[in-house]
């Protein structure tokens, strides 16, 4: 595929100062616009790096979403700074009620910065941190376009835990006879399909109950609790959506019957990255399946972003290997994969090591928006969440590698009460090995 986003201007080589790189916590909400906009383009830049052919990620976007989070989560930053420029950045996330003993950690370095330290030091600090927080279990990520950052796992320790898959269709190979197909319904049929951007008042509590049906997706070894969903997250996540200049277009499918819904897929676009749609969670709640509603709300959807979101040339999607209905669905809808993830596990009073897990995370499963933006992710995660959580991500498919990270020699080891499982975001890019970073 064809870029035609503009190019970024690369940073100037970077020149740390001899000896341990100079850490400093960094607060989006408190820094100035500049600040903000620096590592936002850290992460742009990032993002260029490793998918040159994508349409490139928007810096000012990426700045608005550093401030983004639920009244109950909290994210604590890091940054290497050279001047003006954000040479490294890594964040922890948590949530103060839910999964109290997870966060989940995302670390990126300029490329030429590397070899330098700046991630190990950064990593040092978000594992410190965690550690003052006695939060045991870390998810992270990363993925096959960036090579560096799982030989950097592995190296701190990580074993695979839940391998992903991310696909891309062409939808100009659709087959639509085979949509047709998906979407006829017998007569009498007593569910009723329904399209959103912004969900109706009268529908929220429902939609907030759909979307904890993303709880039964695979989670692989990763400790973690289900995820309450509430009508103020949503909203919450729809504010956010909207920040971002992104538009959500939700499918939810109703049992006319009893009022419930009983299936649902989300996609998500910008018109400033219009080529990629992102698939977000699709879900049929367990009592409902063997009726064909997720081939209905998969084929409806497809249609929909035809027509709905000019521009769009693919849509892409991660999913964990072992979801095999999602598998079949993408063969038959001819979706191709373009990338992997993985994940990890570490014993319980050994020191955590990072499991990079593609499918399960820190969130909770539904995502308001593949993270990062236009990189493809569900993450599912439940909620905004998902941002950080970023391993959720059912009916996703992104391929991965999860592993748990042991903290570098000069940080504590963190309390581990059970096992500490690190599964993790394809987009927290970790880039570079041990001895890069």
């Amino acid at each position: 595929m064809t870029s035609t986003a503009p190019q970024t201007t690369p940073e100037p080589q970077a020149q740390p100062a001899p000896g341990w790189p100079t850490v400093t916590p960094f607060d989006p909400h408190a820094a100035t616009p500049a600040q903000r906009l620096a590592v936002g383009q850290r992460l742009a830049d990032a993002f260029a790096h490793t998918h040159p052919d994508d349409p490139a990620l928007l810096p000012e976007t990426e700045a608005v979403g550093l401030t983004h989070q639920l009244p109950t989560e909290r994210t604590a930053h890091y940054a290497v700074w050279n001047g003006e420029h954000a040479l490294a950045w890594g964040s922890l996330s948590y949530d103060l009620e839910q999964n109290t003993h997870m966060a989940h950690l995302r670390l990126t370095v300029h490329p030429t910065a590397r070899r330098q330290g700046l991630g190990r030091a950064v990593m040092t600090q978000l594992l410190t941190h965690a550690d003052k927080l006695e939060r045991g279990t870390l998810t992270f990520g990363t993925s096959s376009r960036s090579p560096a950052g799982e030989a950097f796992a592995t190296a701190l320790g990580a074993q695979p835990a839940l391998p992903m898959r991310q696909s891309r269709l062409d939808l100009t190979t659709l087959d639509h006879d085979l949509l047709s197909r998906w979407q006829a319904r017998p007569d009498g049929d007593p569910f009723r399909l329904h399209l959103w951007q912004r969900v109706p008042d009268e529908y929220l509590t429902r939609v907030a109950d759909m979307m904890m049906v993303m709880n039964t997706a695979p989670r692989g070894d990763l400790e973690q609790h289900d995820w309450t969903i509430t009508p103020d997250m949503i909203r919450s996540w729809e504010t956010m959506i909207e920040e971002a200049n992104e538009t959500r277009h939700m499918l939810a499918v109703e049992d006319t019957r009893t009022g419930r819904l009983d299936a649902y897929s989300e996609v998500f676009w910008m018109p400033e990255r219009a080529t990629l749609v992102y698939q977000g969670a699709t879900a049929v709640r367990p009592s409902a399946r063997g009726q064909g509603l997720g081939k209905w709300v998969k084929a409806a959807m497809l249609d929909h972003v035809l027509h709905a979101c000019p521009g769009a040339r693919w849509i892409q999607t991660n999913n964990a290997n072992e979801n095999a209905p999602n598998a079949r669905h993408q063969r038959r809808t001819r979706l191709h994969a373009v990338q992997q993830l993985h994940g990890v596990a570490a014993e319980a009073g050994v020191t955590p090591s990072l499991m990079l897990c593609g499918c399960a995370c820190g969130g909770p499963p539904h995502p308001p928006a593949p993270y990062p933006r236009g990189a493809g992710g569900a993450y599912v995660a439940l909620g905004k969440s998902c941002f950080w959580c970023g391993g959720l991500v059912m009916g996703g498919d992104v391929s991965g590698f999860d592993a748990i990270l042991p903290p570098p020699r000069k940080a504590r080891a963190l309390r581990a009460r059970r096992p500490v499982v690190v599964c993790g975001r394809w987009l927290g890019n970790l880039q570079g090995s041990a001895d890069r970073l």
